[in-house]
C-alpha cells in the first residue's frame, strides 16, 4: 500500500524532523516494512513502505546519483521495465531494480513531462534541489490518494488525512462536504471531509 508525506515552508522556516516522524508514524498501517525521512531546511519528505519490488534496495526517500533530485513514491509503475530500458539506452545508470529509481531519471530526462509517460497507479512527490521545484502528482484515475493543505506559509501533503491533521491540530469538518458524502457516498471534486484540506 505505502504512503508518502511532506512539508514545504514558503517562509523558509525549518521543517521539524519530529513533524515528519509524526506524519510518517500516522501512516504506519500503509507501510509497515520500511520508513524514511529526508529533511533539508524548509523542506522535508517522509515515506512508509510496503516492500514489493526490490525489497532490499528500494528504500525511500530516494536520491539521484548526483543528489539533486529526491523522491518518494506510492504505487506501481506497470511500464517501468520498458522505461528503464529506454533510459539505459540514453546512458543512465541504475543501482537498484526499483521503479522508484526509474521515476527519478525519467524526470531528469523529460522534466515534468515524465508524468505523461507513466502507466500505473501512483502518488509521487519529487523535489528538484537545484531548481527548488516541488512536484506532487497522482495517477489519472486517482487510485492512490494524496491530500494537501496549502496557504501562503506552507504546503503539507500526505497519503493520509490524519497525518496532515496531526501537524495542523484541530481542523473543522466541512458541513457541506459531510452532507455531500451522505448524499452521494463520496465527496466530489477536490474537496475532502475537512475544511481547508483538498485532495489532488
Amino acid at each position: 500500500m505505502c504512503g508518502i508525506c511532506g512539508i514545504y515552508n514558503f517562509d523558509n522556516t525549518k521543517v521539524a524532523e519530529k513533524d515528519l516522524n509524526l506524519m510518517n508514524q500516522e501512516m504506519f498501517l500503509r507501510g509497515p516494512d520500511d520508513s524514511g525521512i529526508y529533511q533539508e531546511e524548509n523542506f522535508g519528505l517522509g515515506m512508509r513502505r510496503l516492500s514489493i519490488i526490490d525489497i532490499d534496495n528500494g528504500h525511500q526517500p530516494m536520491l539521484s546519483n548526483d543528489k539533486s533530485i529526491v523522491l518518494v513514491f506510492n504505487g506501481e509503475i506497470y511500464n517501468y521495465v520498458e522505461l528503464r530500458k529506454e533510459l539505459i539506452s540514453k546512458n543512465y545508470q541504475f543501482v537498484t531494480n526499483s521503479d522508484t529509481e526509474v521515476l527519478i531519471y525519467m524526470y531528469k530526462e523529460f522534466g515534468e513531462d515524465f508524468l505523461k509517460k507513466l502507466n500505473g497507479m501512483f502518488s509521487i512527490s519529487l523535489f528538484d534541489r537545484k531548481k527548488k521545484i516541488l512536484i506532487i502528482a497522482r495517477d489519472r484515475f486517482g487510485i492512490k490518494p494524496l491530500f494537501y493543505f496549502f496557504d501562503q506559509k506552507q504546503i503539507i501533503f500526505s497519503s493520509n488525512l490524519k497525518s496532515i491533521k496531526k501537524i495542523l491540530g484541530k481542523i473543522e469538518v466541512s458541513n457541506v462536504n459531510f452532507l455531500l458524502y451522505l448524499s452521494l457516498n463520496y465527496i466530489p471534486n477536490s474537496n475532502s471531509i475537512y475544511n481547508n484540506i483538498k485532495k489532488l
